[in-house]
C-alpha cells in the first residue's frame, strides 16, 4: 500500500489519459501496483500501466471513440490519437523523458519526440482557438 499512497496519484492522472473509461484507469493502475514485484519507481509502474492498457487495445476489436462531446482539456487530450496520447501521459507523469517512452512504446526516439510535438501543438491549437474572442456583429 506505501507505493500505492506514493505513486498512485501520478499513476491515476496516467492512465486517466490514456482512457476516459474511470474504471479502466483504476484497473490499470491497481493492477500494476498490486501485481508489481520488482522497483516501485513511477518510472516502472508507468511502463506497466502503458503495457496493460496497450495489451487492452490491441486485443479489443472496438476503437475509442474519436469525437467527445468535452470542450475541455481532458476532452482536447481524448481526441488526440492513442500513440499521442501516450507518448504525453509517459512523459508528464510516468517519468520518462521521450528516449525512455520510446523504449516503453517500442518506438524510436525521433518517433516519440515527434508524438509529443505533435500533441503540444494540437493542444496549444486548440487552447488559442478557445481563447480567440468572438466578434459579436
Amino acid at each position: 500500500m506505501a507505493t500505492y499512497d506514493e505513486q498512485g496519484q501520478r499513476l491515476h492522472l496516467l492512465a486517466r489519459m490514456l482512457t476516459d473509461d474511470v474504471e479502466l484507469a483504476d484497473q490499470l493502475v491497481v493492477g500494476a501496483v498490486v501485481g508489481g514485484r520488482g522497483p516501485s519507481e513511477v518510472q516502472a509502474l508507468s511502463a506497466v500501466v502503458y503495457r496493460s492498457w496497450a495489451d487492452r487495445r490491441d486485443r479489443s476489436s472496438q476503437a475509442e471513440p474519436i469525437d467527445r462531446p468535452r470542450a475541455d482539456i481532458v476532452g482536447q487530450v481524448h481526441r488526440l490519437a492513442a500513440n499521442h496520447r501516450a507518448a504525453l501521459a509517459l512523459c508528464k507523469y510516468g517519468d520518462h523523458d521521450y528516449r525512455r517512452a520510446a523504449v516503453v512504446m517500442g518506438l524510436s526516439a525521433e518517433r516519440v519526440a515527434q508524438l509529443l510535438s505533435e500533441a503540444l501543438w494540437t493542444l496549444g491549437s486548440a487552447a488559442a482557438q478557445d481563447a480567440e474572442p468572438t466578434s459579436a456583429a
